[in-house]
């Protein structure tokens, strides 16, 4: 089990909903926020799950699209945009 990788995704995870529970308490944030965040924080511990058969850092990011999808049943239920955290070219669920 990769530990590395597993540990560097939960620590991102944590560090996201920590934004997002600040946002919260200072009540500097809606539902667009809420939105990407919740996304964000869902990539990491995705990512945390599914990178933790792999050998490396290397082979993690070869399978980064495989690990980085969201379900687009919640992003189209919402009417949301693309989340912010996502890039140009990567691949949410559903979609080819």
């Amino acid at each position: 089990m990769n530990t590395d990788l597993i540990l560097f995704h939960l620590t991102d995870c944590v560090d996201v909903l920590n934004d997002l529970k600040t946002a919260i308490v200072e009540d500097e944030f809606d539902e667009n926020t809420l939105f990407d965040l919740m996304t964000h924080a869902y990539h990491h511990l995705n990512s945390a799950w599914n990178s933790r058969a792999c050998e490396s850092w290397d082979e993690s990011v070869e399978r980064y699209s495989e690990f980085e999808r969201f379900p687009t049943a919640f992003q189209s239920e919402l009417g949301m945009e693309e989340p912010a955290h996502m890039k140009e070219g990567d691949i949410m669920i559903g979609e080819d």
